[in-house]
């Protein structure tokens, strides 16, 4: 009985130890916030920056100002955490990750619907690498996928995927319309709830002419509010045409 007391002594030690030890490290990565369903205590709605331009616009006419004060007022809301698909840290601003997170739990809960991310934020040298990979050499990279026009910049833009569990293995689906049926049906799910939480659908196909961007409705926003979500929704914009008819 002793030893068992004693075992059990030396765990909780331990743990508190690793604890400690953890809250003083100084690389901010370190404080990541794991992606798990209800993690998100705290109304992502409470995290908004008053001064902050959730509506920004940025794509192959809108270059992002790295310099600008929406960069400085962005950098400390910055949360890492593991990338879905191959557990890369990523990132992403927080009370975009939180509303995800909510989003994330009312859809594994209520639907049995299991959605992930695996793109946030990217600072200009991810962008770079991320275009090594695809350009052909001739420096010819489409749009809104350049440094310095991709909207991944400003930490609003999130990339999903819904996972599927089949014979023992797990499958990731990016694309609303892919050929797996059940992947259409769970996106328009995912498409219609994620309003309630603040994002919209960024690259809507039938506004790629306006958004220089198609295929990529696994992409989605967050505009600040679900008010807001649901202004731009219920009008049937895309947020360059929402943002302009603002001004």
């Amino acid at each position: 009985m002793k030893k068992k007391v004693c075992t059990l002594l030396c765990i909780v030690l331990g743990i508190i130890l690793l604890t400690s030890c953890s809250d003083g490290q100084s690389d901010e990565k370190s404080n990541a916030i794991e992606s798990t369903y209800g993690i998100a205590h705290q109304d992502a709605e409470d995290l908004i920056n008053p001064e902050r331009n959730y509506l920004i616009v940025v794509n192959d006419e809108n270059e992002y100002d790295f310099n600008g004060d929406y960069n400085k007022a962005l950098q400390p809301d910055l949360v890492y955490f593991p990338n879905a698909v191959d557990g890369d840290i990523m990132a992403s601003e927080k009370a975009a990750y939180l509303a995800f997170t909510s989003l994330q739990y009312d859809l594994k809960t209520n639907d049995n619907i299991e959605v992930a991310l695996y793109d946030g934020y990217r600072t200009a040298k991810d962008q770079e690498y991320i275009n090594s990979l695809f350009d052909d050499g001739s420096s010819n990279v489409v749009g809104s996928n350049r440094v310095g026009f991709s909207e991944h910049h400003t930490g609003l833009l999130l990339d999903i995927v819904i996972w599927y569990s089949e014979d023992g293995k797990n499958y990731e689906w990016y694309s609303p319309t892919h050929e797996r049926i059940e992947a259409f049906s769970d996106f328009q799910t995912v498409f219609k709830k994620m309003l309630d939480y603040g994002f919209i659908m960024r690259y809507p196909d039938d506004k790629s002419e306006i958004t220089g961007m198609k295929d990529h409705e696994f992409e989605i926003r967050f505009v600040g509010s679900a008010a807001m979500a649901h202004e731009i929704a219920d009008k049937g914009l895309c947020l360059e045409e929402y943002v302009a008819g603002e001004q």
